[in-house]
């Protein structure tokens, strides 16, 4: 499948301001399927070829495309969305208008001429890829995490910055105080950073607790303390099958 943005808002500042386009595709459920490269400072990009297919969104059902602009703290900003199938995308090339919902109560439902659009999302083209060309579910991934501009959890005195770790687990209505049985994984501490990189380390979907490829885990973030009080900074919420795609910057969930 071939794709490209037309028009697409500005999403950066200025006169001459741009955006950093990519796009995601979600099935029904909230699944993610496919998650562009990011184009920068463009408003008609034209995004790298990529193979989806029908076990993962089926033919008819309809799913999400949605547009953001990048941005380097994770707080990528929405440009807008459409709904599709990949019955309505086989009929041929099409643009399709990207909109907002703004809570009216008109939801996803497009007036033509009348909803106001932030550009537009096209299929340029599609055809049929042969079996061997879509990629088995790996086993499991190596994952590299890495944080910037952490709050600062010491007090100046102490230097001002944190000394951060973090918990891979399954504890999704609890990110805070997963028990032990929850935890995957336990990274090493980064002493005095505020910008930690950590060892990478892998994750495997045969393990007792993963429970497959699409299933969601959680990073916590801590900053470690002697008396063994570490305080809970943020966390992120992700899938071996989200990791597996390009680079990304995911905003800190708040833990308070």
């Amino acid at each position: 499948m071939v794709t490209a943005g037309m028009k697409l808002a500005a999403m950066d500042a200025g006169p001459l301001g741009k955006s950093d386009p990519y796009f995601e595709i979600r099935s029904d459920l909230g699944v993610l399927i496919h998650r562009s490269n990011i184009i920068k400072n463009s408003l008609n990009p034209d995004w790298n070829p990529f193979v989806i297919s029908t076990e993962s969104v089926g033919f008819y059902k309809r799913f999400r495309i949605t547009v953001y602009d990048w941005d380097a703290d994770g707080t990528h900003d929405l440009i807008g969305t459409c709904l599709t199938s990949l019955y309505e995308l086989s009929l041929g090339p099409f643009q399709y208008p990207l909109i907002r919902n703004t809570g009216s109560g008109s939801g996803d439902i497009i007036v033509y001429g009348k909803s106001k659009s932030y550009g537009a999302f096209c299929l340029k083209s599609m055809e049929a890829a042969p079996v061997n060309m879509i990629p088995a579910l790996p086993k499991g991934a190596q994952i590299t995490c890495s944080a910037s501009a952490l709050p600062r959890m010491d007090s100046i005195a102490m230097g001002g910055k944190a000394d951060p770790f973090f918990i891979v687990h399954t504890r999704i209505d609890n990110p805070k105080n997963p028990n032990v049985s929850d935890i995957l994984y336990k990274s090493e501490i980064i002493r005095k950073e505020l910008n930690p990189k950590w060892k990478p380390f892998i994750l495997k979907t045969d393990l007792p607790l993963e429970k497959g490829y699409y299933k969601t885990f959680i990073i916590s973030i801590y900053d470690y303390d002697k008396d063994g009080t570490h305080d809970c900074i943020g966390y992120v919420k992700l899938s071996l099958h989200e990791a597996s795609y390009f680079p990304h910057m995911y905003k800190i969930v708040d833990a308070s």
